[in-house]
């Protein structure tokens, strides 16, 4: 059971990712998050992420898709919080010359239930070694 809803919450967030929806995302998310990500270090409230990763990352994103055989979940024994590990891939764009360029990376996102639905509560998304250096640095992200 708790499987299938929180692979409905990654659909849904990755289905907000792909259409550049931060309002409708936010509300995956609970006001007081803490992350860390590729561009911004660390955040600590949901405003921080939305503008200092997510503005940054979505717009010069594309096709981005969590690889949902490679999802790992690690709930607590009542199923309240979830950690979850899994991959991903999409397209970065670099705006200096107008080309796509594949990327890949890994996300850990910790999940607690609160009224019946799964808000995030840590995430922490990053890009693959192997494609940081040549790929976002040469997107001058």
């Amino acid at each position: 059971m708790v499987t299938d809803c929180i692979k409905d919450w990654l659909l849904t967030w990755q289905f907000f990712v792909r259409n550049k929806d931060y309002h409708s995302a936010m509300h995956l998310f609970r006001g007081d998050v803490w992350s860390f990500g590729t561009v911004a270090n660390s955040v600590s409230s949901l405003e921080g992420l939305v503008a200092y990763q997510w503005k940054v990352v979505w717009e010069r994103s594309t096709d981005f898709t969590f690889d949902m055989e490679t999802m790992k979940l690690f709930p607590s024994v009542n199923d309240d919080l979830v950690v979850v590990a899994i991959q991903w891939f999409g397209k970065g764009v670099d705006e200096r010359v107008g080309q796509s360029f594949g990327r890949r990376g890994r996300a850990s996102i910790v999940l607690e239930k609160e009224d019946e639905r799964f808000l995030c509560i840590h995430s922490h998304f990053s890009i693959n070694p192997d494609c940081a250096l040549k790929d976002w640095s040469a997107s001058s992200l």
